[in-house]
């Protein structure tokens, strides 16, 4: 398999909703999906958010 959707929890959102980091709150959301999984990268075409 080359791409997985990873599950969005409450935990997720909570982070995102509590961080001062992103602007955004959907950037947030995907950071957070990804440490929380142990990915290795972000696939973006908005290098600027990361």
């Amino acid at each position: 398999m080359i791409l997985k959707d990873l599950p969005l929890d409450d935990k997720i959102v909570g982070l995102a909703l509590n961080d001062e980091t992103f602007s955004d709150f959907k950037y947030g959301l995907q950071y957070f999906t990804a440490i929380e999984y142990e990915q290795e990268l972000i696939i973006t075409r908005n290098l600027k958010r990361f």
